[in-house]
């Protein structure tokens, strides 16, 4: 099924009923959904063209039904030409003609052209788009299966019907309204013929012959259709503001409360947070005065060892190291002299391969220069070692 976005769904019927004593006007507005009438708004006997302007002015395409005085009602055969016979003597392309053919018979409501285009003028001076014209009581036919009744009085014309739904006959007879229900509403007879124009202009009937389309009522169709385009187009664009403004107004508010949670969580650790802030303050005062003080210098003796002592396996072990050893020994009025580039080490290892091992490692360093071993000697399962380490 094609998408129109200017289909029109809903729609007023007014009811133009001409009198001895005037013109008086009904309308119905009616919508169609899912198959079905629904029933908008409904008023009888508006005699001021003011008023009747005023309910539907802006509302939604309209569609005149003629009635009473100055409409024709007529059956003839279904034979080619057969509205000439309704009328003899006379100029067609001064009428308007509502049909409903019903196999070999036509039922005819027939109304002069200028009666009704002084209805539209009325009309269009107040810009409202009458997008058709029908006339008389035979546009109940094709909804006489949903009626359930055989015979019925409708704004003065008594229609009757055969056990099939057919329409028999009709005749002039005032009588009285009386309710019908249609689907779960009950509606008045003098509301059928509105509701079965709607009905037709919804869901249109073959057996119905309205009024060929003249250049106002298809300019006013589309016209109306334009308008409907413009208004769900306009509150598609709305709606699509109102749910990306909804949408940044969620988000914001998300946003506000991720930071008031973070805020808390980082107020909640505020102190903790001071505290690492005066601990690093503390360790970078403490280095800056390590680093015064040289005992950060490589060439500081707590270095050597450190280093040395890192890297030693457990199948080894040290039992004396002497770092700077004295250069002769302390003498009385003797200035005493150390060895600075000296470490000696003596220490024992489960066997010389370890001991090779680790020289091997220690000669890497880069603040080594040389390792000797001055002794070697393997006793109850353990190799004695005295080394001679020469630093940079």
């Amino acid at each position: 099924m094609k998408f129109d976005l200017g289909q029109i769904k809903k729609l007023t019927v007014i009811t133009v009923e001409m009198s001895n004593e005037g013109t008086s006007y009904a309308y119905e507005m009616i919508g169609f959904k899912k198959g079905e009438l629904n029933f908008i708004k409904a008023k009888k006997r508006i005699a001021d063209e003011v008023q009747l302007i005023k309910d539907v002015k802006d509302k939604y395409p309209i569609i005149l039904h003629f009635m009473g005085k100055g409409v024709l009602n007529r059956q003839t055969q279904n034979t080619p030409g057969y509205r000439s016979t309704l009328l003899m003597n006379i100029n067609l392309e001064e009428f308007y003609f509502t049909d409903f053919v019903q196999g070999d018979t036509v039922f005819s409501s027939v109304v002069r052209k200028d009666l009704v285009e002084e209805q539209l003028e009325i009309f269009a001076a107040k810009k409202l788009h009458v997008i058709q014209v029908t006339s008389g009581p035979f546009v109940i036919g094709p909804i006489a299966e949903y009626l359930n009744k055989k015979q019925f009085n409708s704004n003065g014309i008594k229609l009757s019907f055969s056990d099939n739904n057919k329409l028999s006959s009709f005749e002039k007879e005032d009588g009285d309204l009386r309710n019908i229900e249609i689907g779960e509403d009950l509606v008045s007879t003098d509301r059928l013929e509105p509701i079965a124009v709607a009905a037709n202009f919804f869901n249109p009937s073959k057996t119905i012959l309205l009024p060929e389309n003249e250049e106002v009522f298809l300019t006013n169709l589309e016209e109306a259709k334009q308008k409907n385009i413009f208004q769900r187009f306009g509150v598609g664009m709305v709606a699509i503001f109102v749910v990306i403004i909804l949408s940044n107004y969620l988000y914001l508010n998300s946003l506000n409360t991720t930071i008031s949670e973070n805020y808390l969580q980082l107020s909640a650790f505020e102190e903790q947070l001071a505290l690492v802030g005066d601990l690093e303050d503390e360790k970078n005062r403490k280095e800056k005065l390590l680093r015064s003080s040289g005992l950060l210098n490589r060439h500081f003796l707590s270095f050597y060892l450190s280093e040395l002592g890192k890297d030693v396996p457990r199948e080894m072990n040290f039992e004396y190291v002497d770092v700077r050893p004295l250069s002769d020994e302390i003498k009385n009025k003797h200035k005493i002299e150390f060895q600075d580039r000296i470490i000696f080490i003596k220490g024992k290892s489960e066997n010389s391969n370890v001991l090779s091992n680790w020289i091997e490692e220690v000669k890497e360093k880069e603040w080594i220069t040389s390792v000797e071993i001055m002794n070697y000697t393997y006793e109850r399962n353990a190799g004695n070692f005295e080394l001679e380490i020469v630093v940079i």
